[in-house]
């Protein structure tokens, strides 16, 4: 008589070697639909005190999108496109289509000038080369969590000489659904543009600094993350400094190698070509005498990840102008007054950009499509009296973009928002499965 064991080892047995054998069968594509799985986006959008700044949202989106101020929790109503002032930041959900910015303007005072920040999604990382915390000019750090639970963050901050010490920076609590404001003035002092990281070791952020001086004011929305290639799409053209501003985050020196592009030709900026950034470091190098006023677009190449911003100075206004990333997709962004359209091709073949825009209610006004050689840029005309958004794409993912507004009905100034990619629709995948299973 066999052991009351033996069965049971027999039926083990038996199920091995039929997974191994079924592991052993090539993988194969199951024909039929793809699997269609709809994007979404949420963006948070910076406002001023209410007290000093009045901002206006505006937003637009392909599809139907929600709308919130921070602090609140329930969403307005769907629509596809938003024009509201308000007194704090707001949060809005979509598809990813959906594209919004804060726009303010100051005729007086340490807040002059024209404010324009594109919506941010929040993120674990930030970046903001270029910010200056000194006896003329104030950083404010906002930080703002758009869920429910609470994040905590780090402030670190990079000088020229290295790491500056900012005591208090680090273990920064908010809690979900706020906004934190970190002031920069009494951690540090210093008469040398900083590179800032704001990371968050908890949760996410959406982070945007706030500039306020005598020569103007200003928000940052950051860089793109460090790479050895960053692209700045736009430095604005006109009188005043123009400085490039670039971080090393890493542990080893880089050498970084600038390349200027405008309409009809690309060229290497006479005494700012190249130059070294220590470990750790930023550095501030004056382009405004190679650029001599005009409208380039910048792309610099780097033996370590870097990340680069230009602030300029002009018309009694500041701006800061970060490095940014492609325009992957299409984003719907809405068209502020006075606006002009500025595309870069930083990379080694033609690119063609699509340029459409749109009412309000989504009716196409106008769609132009305009080839762009390689180390070349250009602006685009945003035209039509009913334009109220604007979609800008293109055929090869290292264009990059900017919207520039230097003057409306009533004031005079400097702002750029560095568009960012996106993807309007839903995502595609085709599913494998294997053979002999069940369907």
């Amino acid at each position: 008589m066999r052991h009351p064991l033996f069965r049971p080892a027999i039926a083990v047995a038996a199920t091995l070697a039929l997974v191994l054998v079924l592991g052993l069968l090539p993988s194969g594509r199951v024909a039929g639909a793809p699997i269609q799985v709809a994007s979404a986006r949420t963006l948070a959008c910076v406002a001023g005190d209410p007290t000093t700044l009045t901002t206006t949202v505006l937003a637009g989106s392909a599809d139907a999108f929600r709308h919130r101020l921070v602090g609140e929790t329930s969403l307005g109503t769907t629509q596809t496109f938003l024009k509201a002032p308000v007194g704090k930041p707001m949060v809005l959900s979509g598809s990813a289509s959906l594209g919004g910015l804060s726009q303010s303007t100051m005729p007086t005072g340490v807040y002059r000038g024209l404010w324009l920040a594109p919506c941010r999604a929040p993120a674990g990382e930030h970046w903001f080369p270029g910010v200056m915390s000194s006896t003329s000019e104030r950083a404010a750090v906002e930080l703002t969590n758009v869920d429910a639970t609470q994040a905590v963050v780090d402030v670190t901050v990079l000088g020229k000489d290295g790491r500056v010490t900012a005591p208090g920076a680090r273990g920064l609590a908010v809690p979900g659904n706020s906004t934190r404001v970190v002031y920069l003035e009494p951690l540090l002092t210093t008469g040398d543009p900083l590179g800032i990281q704001v990371r968050a070791s908890e949760g996410r952020i959406a982070a945007t600094v706030r500039m306020s001086s005598d020569a103007g004011g200003d928000w940052s929305t950051g860089a793109a993350t460090p790479a050895v290639t960053a692209v700045v799409p736009l430095v604005p053209g006109g009188e005043g400094a123009r400085t490039l501003v670039v971080t090393n985050p890493g542990n080893r020196r880089a050498t970084v190698t600038v390349e200027v592009s405008d309409k009809t030709s690309n060229f290497a900026p006479s005494g700012a070509d190249t130059f070294d950034v220590n470990a750790e470091s930023t550095v501030a190098i004056p382009l405004e005498g190679a650029l001599k006023g005009a409208a380039v677009g910048l792309r610099l190449t780097s033996t370590q990840p870097v990340a680069a911003a230009v602030r300029a100075a002009s018309d009694g206004d500041i701006a800061v102008i970060g490095s940014g990333s492609g325009l992957t997709g299409t984003v719907q962004m809405p068209v502020v007054e006075g606006a002009q359209l500025f595309v870069t091709n930083p990379g080694d073949a033609v690119a063609t950009v699509t340029l459409v825009t749109r009412t309000a209610e989504g009716g196409v006004v106008d769609t132009s499509r305009t080839q762009v050689e390689p180390g070349r840029s250009l602006p685009l005309p945003l035209t039509g009296d009913r334009t109220a958004t604007f979609e800008l794409s293109a055929d090869r993912p290292d264009v990059r973009g900017a919207m520039w507004v230097g003057r409306t009905a009533t004031q005079v100034g400097l702002a750029v928002a560095v568009l960012g990619g996106g993807s309007a629709g839903p995502a595609s995948y085709d599913p494998t499965l294997e053979p002999g299973l069940s369907r």
